[in-house]
C-alpha cells in the first residue's frame, strides 16, 4: 500500500498487537515504522459484536494470509456483510473467494500481485458492487453440521455395503 498513490484509497489495519505474532518482535512497530503512506491507518483491536460495523465502513477485505488455512471465520463474516474479500491464494481461500466472481485472489507474499489488484479495485470501483452481488450464502452452524451429519452417515452406510 506504500506506492499507492490515490488519495481517496484508505488501508484501515484492525487487530490488537498481542494478535500479531511474528518471527519477528515487535511486529506490529516494525509494520507501523515502514507504513509510509499517510493513508495507512492502525485501527487497534475492536470489539467482535461490532464488526458488522467495520464492514459498514469498508469496500472490500484484504486477506493477506501465508497459512493454508481451512476456511477463515472474517471471510464468511464479510460474505454475511456482502464485503468483497480479495485474499491470497492459499490453503482453502480460494474455495470461498472466487476470483472475479465475488472477490480476488493474489499469490502468497506476492508483493506485486496484491498491489496490482488493489490498484484494480481502484481503478474500477465498480466491480465491488458486481463481486456483491455474486456473495455466496453463508450457511449457519447448524446447517453446516446437519451437512456434515450427512456426509458422515451416507460415508458410513456405503462403507457397510
Amino acid at each position: 500500500f506504500n506506492k499507492i498513490r490515490n488519495n481517496n484509497a484508505e488501508l484501515k489495519i484492525y487487530g490488537q498487537a498481542s494478535s500479531y505474532k511474528s518471527i519477528r518482535e515487535n511486529y506490529l512497530k516494525y509494520i507501523k515504522k515502514i507504513a509510509r503512506n499517510k493513508n495507512i491507518k492502525f485501527m487497534g483491536g475492536f470489539d467482535n459484536n461490532k464488526i458488522a460495523e467495520i464492514f459498514e465502513e469498508i469496500d472490500i477485505l484484504v486477506v493477506p494470509s501465508i497459512w493454508y488455512e481451512n476456511s477463515p471465520l472474517v471471510i464468511q463474516e464479510a460474505f454475511l456483510a456482502k464485503t468483497p474479500v480479495k485474499a491470497s491464494r492459499i490453503g482453502g481461500i480460494p474455495e470461498l473467494v472466487k476470483d472475479g466472481e465475488n472477490g480476488l485472489l493474489f499469490n502468497p507474499e506476492d508483493i506485486k500481485d496484491l498491489r496490482e489488484k488493489i490498484e484494480y479495485i481502484i481503478n474500477n470501483p465498480e466491480v465491488i458492487k458486481k463481486f456483491q452481488e455474486n456473495m455466496p450464502k453463508v450457511k449457519s452452524i447448524e446447517e453446516n453440521a446437519k451437512e456434515m451429519e450427512e456426509i458422515y452417515t451416507n460415508l458410513i452406510i456405503k462403507n457397510k455395503e
